[in-house]
């Protein structure tokens, strides 16, 4: 592939990851908070009074080493927002798309370190979710349900049962699932 060439195909899909941003922006924008964001500080256009930034699809300067590296970032932007926003309409079809923003922050603050060899993510989804939907369903707060799923978290993840020691075992993600469902409580 040529310089050219390749400057085409990263605008290109510059401007595809631009779309997938607009659509997140409106959908999932908890999940731009901090890291998106700051890249977008770094390789973003500059925010302007009705527009955000947006990630630059001018790439006449790049040489081939910054064009390969932008490339790559834009596809790990590409692949991760995509899988949340599939995430989110999980839990909006299982009824508790209210509470994807609280159960996307813990997820992205602990699943990603302390589950994710143990289980599949959709199966934490539809455990999570489904607890969540009967629950509310009992007439539990939002609040109360986020305080309990957070407190699993915390005692049963890697992290090392709250000591932070990082000898959690292999049935964290089970203890996790037992004590947000009660036992299966609301799981059923």
């Amino acid at each position: 592939m040529t310089l050219r060439e390749r400057r085409k195909s990263v605008s290109a899909l510059a401007g595809e990851v631009n779309a997938i941003l607009e659509k997140a922006r409106a959908e999932i924008p908890e999940s731009l908070k901090n890291k998106w964001n700051a890249v977008l500080y770094h390789y973003g256009t500059k925010a302007t009074k009705n527009n955000p930034p947006r990630f630059r699809r001018r790439t006449a300067s790049m040489k081939t080493s910054q064009l390969k590296s932008y490339e790559s970032l834009l596809n790990i932007f590409k692949q991760e927002i995509e899988k949340k926003l599939e995430e989110k309409k999980a839990y909006t079809q299982a009824g508790v798309g209210a509470l994807y923003p609280i159960v996307s922050e813990l997820q992205s603050i602990f699943y990603d370190y302390f589950y994710w060899k143990q289980t599949s993510e959709g199966l934490f989804v539809k455990r999570t979710a489904t607890t969540i939907r009967k629950r509310l369903d009992k007439g539990q707060s939002y609040e109360d349900i986020a305080r309990m799923i957070e407190n699993a978290f915390y005692r049963y993840g890697k992290y090392g049962n709250g000591a932070g020691d990082g000898r959690g075992t292999k049935d964290d993600f089970s203890k996790y699932v037992e004590e947000i469902s009660e036992n299966g409580r609301y799981l059923i």
